[in-house]
């Protein structure tokens, strides 16, 4: 789970790579509220190995960025 806040009102994308650069992930949110959201990445889903993955939030231009280990 990712927790993320907003300054303003935003257009928001999550990107997903793994540690070779390699984009797993990459979707669009949309325009979203000011204030705290949450995104939760669906491991299972994603048939995402174990490992250590780098997350991307992309708002209005600004970029955060942090790490994902998974270890199912």
């Amino acid at each position: 789970n990712m927790v993320y806040t907003l300054k303003v009102k935003a257009d928001v994308s999550v990107k997903l790579v793994d540690i070779t650069g390699r984009i797993i992930f990459n979707r669009n949110l949309g325009i979203q509220s000011k204030g705290e959201h949450l995104y939760n990445f669906s491991v299972e889903s994603n048939d995402l190995i174990n490992g250590i993955y780098f997350y991307s939030i992309i708002a209005n231009q600004q970029v955060h960025t942090g790490k994902l280990i998974v270890n199912k």
